[in-house]
């Protein structure tokens, strides 16, 4: 599994996430907060997106080999 988030597009998710979480939480939204919430925070901790890496997009800058 390749990194495929930039460092920004990795904070935003993890931040709307905790957001989405959070309204569930005080019963603000329903079950989207507890499905997409997780999947947010875990896409952006690990730096990978399925859907990205389907469709071959990367929003992190390549690594160069030494």
């Amino acid at each position: 599994m390749r990194v495929n988030l930039g460092e920004g597009d990795s904070l935003f998710r993890i931040l709307i996430g905790t957001v989405l979480i959070a309204l569930a939480c005080t019963d603000q939204i329903g079950a989207l907060g507890w499905i997409a919430g997780p999947l947010l925070v875990l896409s952006g901790t690990l730096g990978f997106c399925a859907i990205y890496a389907i469709l071959g997009f990367r929003t992190c800058q390549e690594q160069s080999a030494h």
